[in-house]
Parts: structure tokens; C-alpha cells; sequence
């Protein structure tokens, strides 16, 4: 019975063999096809992904933007309302005292040099004539009283000036620099601030500051290079103020450019833009993100074409394409090397199949096993070993007369005890004939081996039930799982650095963000650092000494931070910290001693770096506290850099100030 029922299994397979490679043959395609579709939406997704991103970060651009101009005009327009306020100007203009003049020209002196916004600080009397004149030069540093003061009464400023009522402030911020009613060439930008000086009703002048408008723009520039996207600044009737193409700039003030203003333009996406104050528009060829920013309050008065400015980003679709080209370039090979995995585990798998479908005897197994290249052990029904083959031997170092007979202690299982391992096995294998998985090996010299391990059962002939032997194969995969694990860790660990890389970031990041929002006193915080005028150490000395530098700073970083802390590269020179378990001022403190720590640390060429902190409130989106963060980092570039800010001021102690909402650590 049992040699009829063996031989026609055996012809069933033999009549199965001739199908095998058609079918494989089908498979592959199938798989090759769904491997195909996949690489191409993950293309996709990336793409999605990274315009999304810029977006994201074109639109915060804008609004920190908009925060930082309204709080550098916000700042000139007090600064000159004080100065009108100022007793011993009050009392020169009252006196012509020359004890007076010399008092306040020493103040405009001080405030020239301590602000570094204004060119020119100027008393003109009624009639237009220049009293005290403050020149400063941006390049030495040095304030000088001018000696040869010129009249200024027939200049457009002072006619309107002459018709602002007391305390009222007149802007004029976006102009071009002119000499004896001539504009200068090539064109230099100007910006002037006007105020009256009244006493008692009776007005004896004007207070004038002329604005460093390069100040002003390096702001614009600055986030043209953080979000490495193309930003644009329009006039409320559509002319530029800057422009991609310098020759189309100052369209508002220069007839000959007049032409050049997107409302004659592109009028269609012009009158978009005139319905919200904020957007994102599709185009040909790209994304056009903007925002309006208003200007004009109740007692500052601007000119009608810069009362409200539009800030566009461009977005387009080659940068896109460039940005995500090396990311793209990853999936395709990742694709292909999954056409060929899948390729070679079907030839395998096939073949396996073929031979096991053409050579099924069950006669032959304990031959086979014993033959076999791999490493077998053979044991009874009481776990004790039967036999083993040379390659078990060569492999582990045991010697088969020292181990038969005995139970096979060197063998350890994974997340259990080897009892309870072995009652596993064993009914796997009575259910489904196989089992096979991962073992550990300790081997004679102590050596500790990772193994792959396949075990079946040899029947009697009585019934599936009754077992003789169990036969047991391995292969030593200590190497394959080491270059796992150095694979793992190589996937979430920035190359250049060691740090940890953006992806294992966001991946901490999340994480910390759900536990937090869970349990209420597992709180955290995130800090963002990024080096100061580093592009410039790049282009001055190569990107070989820039990535020295980078190397240089995180070694000098990771001895500061506790073991807690999770530190990651985000991307170019900017990192990020995450503080589990710290609150606001715990985390300022930190991030001071990084930032100290940098700046006095002998690094060539010499960096200083800005740090932006946040603290993670309940249900707080990670967008979110990223943003938030990134607003602080970039109030730090703007006040001066190497310095660190947070955004929540209720949780900053004494020794920090507040300026214009967020705190900042004083250095």
C-alpha cells in the first residue's frame, strides 16, 4: 500500500514539472509589473511630497518676513518719535544753544552706531534748512558730524512732511537714492522717515532719519537662502520692488520700468491675488505662493504704492524635479534591485520546487541530510542527538563523540525558553510537516553564532503521529545579520556627521509627540541650531573644510547633551535637539551651553551658531512645533545671530528679555 500510494505521488509531480516555468514565467511578470507601479507612485509621492514641503516653508518664510519688517519699521518709527521727544533737542531747537547741539549730536552719534539702520539722522528747521546732520558709514562702523549742511526744502519729503500733523510719522521706505533732484547711478536703494518737532503748538522742525535699505533686504536674502527658493517683493499696483530680474525693480519710482509690473503682465494672476491676503496659486510651470503685508497704521503714513507690499515665492517644477532627483535616483535603483531579488527568488524557488517535486522520496532523507553541505544534527524522540555531520563539527567545534547521546545544549532559541521552543517546533511540525526560523549557536570556543534552521520529522510508517527521528539543518547567518544591523543603523544615521538623519528624526519626533499627548508630565522640547554665515565658509574656504566644520561641531556637541536627548542633522548646517522630559528654561539652558560652547570652541575658520527652542504643548501638531521653533531660530538670525530664543516667554526665567513677543537669552 505504501509503495502504490509513494509511487503515485510521484507520477502526479512528474505530470506538474512541465507547467513549472510557465508559471514562474507568469509570476515574475506579475511581480514586475505590481514592482513597476509601485517605483512609479512612490516617484510620485516624493514629488507630492517635496512640493508640499516648499510650500510649507515658502508660506512661513513669508509670515516671519512680514513679522520682521513690520517690527524693524515698528522700531525706526519709535526711535524717531523719541528722538522728537528729546529734551535737549527740544532745547536746541527752542535756544540754537551750541552746548545744546554738541549733547545731541553725541546721542545720534551713539544711536548711529549702536542701530546700523540709518545712513543720515537729521534736524531740519521750518524753512528746510539742515541744522545737525549724522553721517554713518556702514563699512568702518564710524558716525561723524557733518560740517557742510545743504537746504532740503524743496526736496518731496520735506513738502510732505510739512503736511503731517503732530506725532504723525511719514515713510517713505522703498525709494531710490537721488543727489540735486537727479536719481544716483547705478541705483542704490533709500528708504527716509520724517517726523515733525512741536512745541506748544508751534512747530520748530523736523527729525529726519535716512534708512541703510540693504539692511532691510539682506532679510529678504537671507530667507531666499535658508528655503533656497526665489522671492520676489511687488507694490500694492503690482510693480517691483525686488525682482529676479534687477532691471524690472523700482517700476513705482522710475518711469522707464513702469511697464514692467505684473498686473500689465499677468493681470489674471494678478486679480487672484487681490482676493485673499495669503494663497498658494498653480501655474504653467510651477507653484506662486504670497502674502500681503500691510504697512500703513493710524499714525504712520506711507506712500499709496508701499502701503501694503506682496511677498511672492516661486516654486517651480524643474527645482522641484532637481531636489528630489537624487531621491528618485534611490527608488529607481531600489526598484530594480527588487526586479532582480524577486527574479532570483523565483529561479531559486523554482528550481528548490523542481528538484523537490522529481526526487520525493521520503526513503532518502536521512541521506540526503547527512550528505548535505549544511551543518545537521539528527536527534530521538527524547531531544537526545542521534548524530551529527563533519560540517555541524567544523562549524561549531564540537566532536561528535563528545555530544551524542546528550541533549543539544548549545542551541539557544530567540524571546523564550529552549522548553518552550521545543514544544513549539514540535507541533508545527506535526501540523504542517516543516518548521524553520532563527536560532542562536554556542559554539565550543564560546563564539555565539546566529543560525537559520530547518527541522522536519521521520515517520515510522505507523502514522504521522508516530516519530523516530527528528532531522535538523543550518547555515551560520551571524554575518548577514551583522550587515543587517550595520544597514539599520546606516538608514538612520547622517553619513557625513553620525548624527542622526532627518528620517530617524521625524520618526523621535513623532513618537515623543504621541507619549506626550498621552500622559501630561512626559513634556518635551525641541530645539533648532543652525550655524551662522556658513555658506560663507563655503564659498571662502570649500565645502571640504565646511564638512570638517560640521564634523568638528557635533563632536563638540554630542559630550553636551544627556543621554535622554536625541540629537539629528535636519539637513546642510542646520540640527535639531529633542529634550524628553524638560521643560522650558531646563531646555534654554541647553541650548545656551551649545551655543556657548561653539563659540569659544577653537574651531577654523571660526563659527557662532543660532538656536531656536520650543516647548511641545498638548496636542500641538509636529508642523506645528517645528514651525514655531523654526520662527525662533530665525528671530535669533535677525537679532543679531549667535544667540538663542524661545517662543514661549511664560516659561523663560529672569535673565531673558523680551522682544517683540519671544524671548531671547541675553548673550
Amino acid at each position: 500500500m505504501k509503495n502504490n500510494h509513494d509511487l503515485l505521488l510521484t507520477t502526479q509531480c512528474k505530470k506538474l514539472t512541465p507547467y513549472l516555468w510557465p508559471l514562474l514565467l507568469g509570476f515574475l511578470i506579475i511581480l514586475s509589473v505590481a514592482s513597476y507601479y509601485n517605483y512609479h507612485w512612490h516617484k510620485q509621492s516624493l514629488i507630492s511630497e517635496r512640493t508640499t514641503v516648499a510650500k510649507q516653508a515658502a508660506l512661513k518664510g513669508q509670515l516671519l518676513l512680514e513679522k520682521i519688517l513690520q517690527q524693524k519699521f515698528q522700531h525706526i518709527e519709535d526711535s524717531i518719535r523719541l528722538l522728537a521727544e528729546n529734551s535737549p533737542l527740544k532745547h536746541y531747537a527752542q535756544t540754537h544753544s551750541a552746548e545744546m547741539r554738541q549733547i545731541v549730536e553725541q546721542q545720534w552719534i551713539l544711536l548711529s552706531q549702536n542701530s546700523g539702520l540709518y545712513t543720515q539722522i537729521r534736524f531740519i528747521d521750518p524753512q528746510g534748512m539742515e541744522k545737525i546732520r549724522i553721517n554713518y558709514n556702514a563699512e568702518s562702523g564710524e558716525a561723524t558730524v557733518a560740517n557742510k549742511l545743504q537746504y532740503k526744502g524743496n526736496r518731496p519729503y520735506m513738502l510732505e512732511a510739512k503736511n503731517l500733523k503732530p506725532s504723525e510719522v511719514a515713510v517713505i521706505a522703498f525709494d531710490v537714492e537721488s543727489e540735486f533732484g537727479q536719481i544716483v547711478r547705478p541705483l542704490k536703494q533709500a528708504g527716509r522717515v520724517i517726523t515733525p518737532l512741536t512745541i506748544d503748538g508751534q512747530r520748530l522742525g523736523y527729525v529726519l532719519f535716512n534708512l541703510d535699505m540693504s539692511e532691510v533686504m539682506s532679510l529678504i536674502d537671507e530667507q531666499e537662502r535658508v528655503n533656497q527658493l526665489s522671492i520676489e517683493v511687488m507694490t500694492n499696483d503690482g510693480h517691483y520692488i525686488r525682482s529676479e530680474d534687477p532691471a524690472h525693480a523700482y517700476g513705482h519710482v522710475l518711469p522707464s520700468r513702469q511697464k514692467f509690473s505684473l498686473a500689465l503682465s499677468d493681470n489674471n494672476t494678478w486679480q487672484k491675488m487681490q482676493a485673499d491676503s495669503e494663497g498658494v496659486l498653480r501655474l504653467d510651470k510651477g507653484y506662486l505662493t504670497y502674502r500681503w503685508v500691510n504697512f500703513n497704521l493710524r499714525q504712520r503714513l506711507m506712500p499709496h504704492s508701499t502701503q501694503r507690499l506682496l511677498i511672492l515665492t516661486h516654486i517651480r517644477d524643474n527645482d522641484i524635479q532637481l531636489a528630489t532627483h537624487e531621491a528618485i535616483s534611490t527608488a529607481n535603483s531600489s526598484w530594480l534591485l527588487r526586479l532582480a531579488l524577486i527574479l532570483s527568488i523565483s529561479i531559486v524557488a523554482s528550481l528548490w520546487l523542481q528538484r523537490w517535486l522529481t526526487r520525493f522520496k521520503t526513503q532518502k532523507l536521512m541521506l540526503s541530510a547527512i550528505s548535505s553541505m549544511s551543518s545537521v544534527i539528527i536527534t530521538d524522540q527524547n531531544n537526545r542527538l542521534v548524530g551529527v555531520n563533519r560540517a555541524f563539527e567544523q562549524l561549531t567545534g564540537y566532536q561528535s563523540g563528545d555530544i551524542v547521546k546528550k541533549v543539544p545544549e548549545m542551541f539557544e532559541a530567540i524571546n523564550q525558553s529552549f522548553e518552550e521552543f521545543q514544544g513549539s517546533v514540535k507541533s508545527i511540525i506535526a501540523n504542517h510537516g516543516r518548521w524553520q526560523g532563527e536560532m542562536r549557536c554556542v559554539c565550543a570556543d564560546g563564539r555565539t553564532l546566529n543560525i537559520w534552521l530547518e527541522a522536519s520529522a521521520i515517520h515510522n510508517g505507523k502514522g504521522q503521529q508516530n516519530v523516530d527521528y527528528y532531522v535538523a539543518n543550518f547555515i551560520d547567518i551571524t554575518k548577514q545579520k551583522r550587515l543587517e544591523s550595520q544597514l539599520v543603523k546606516l538608514s538612520n544615521t547622517d553619513a557625513l556627521t553620525g548624527a542622526y538623519n532627518r528620517r530617524r528624526f521625524d520618526e523621535e519626533l513623532n513618537r515623543l509627540s504621541r507619549i506626550a499627548d498621552r500622559y501630561a508630565n512626559n513634556q518635551f522640547c525641541l530645539a533648532i541650531l543652525d550655524l551662522d554665515h556658513f555658506k560663507a565658509v563655503n564659498d571662502t574656504h570649500g565645502h571640504d573644510v565646511g564638512d570638517e566644520v560640521l564634523k568638528t561641531v557635533v563632536s563638540h556637541i554630542h559630550p553636551l547633551l544627556r543621554e535622554t536627548d536625541f540629537f539629528a542633522r535636519l539637513g546642510g548646517e542646520e540640527f535639531a535637539v529633542l529634550m524628553p522630559h524638560t521643560e522650558i528654561s531646563a531646555a534654554i539652558s541647553v541650548a545656551e551651553r551649545l551655543r556657548n560652547e561653539i563659540e569659544h570652541t577653537n574651531i577654523v575658520p571660526k563659527v557662532t551658531m543660532s538656536i531656536g527652542v520650543v516647548a511641545y504643548q498638548a496636542n500641538m501638531p509636529e508642523t506645528e512645533l517645528y514651525r514655531r521653533a523654526d520662527i525662533a531660530l530665525y528671530q535669533a538670525k535677525a537679532l543679531g545671530r549667535n544667540r538663542v530664543m524661545s517662543d514661549d516667554c511664560q516659561r523663560v526665567d529672569n535673565t531673558t528679555n523680551l522682544i517683540g513677543g519671544v524671548s531671547t537669552v541675553t548673550l
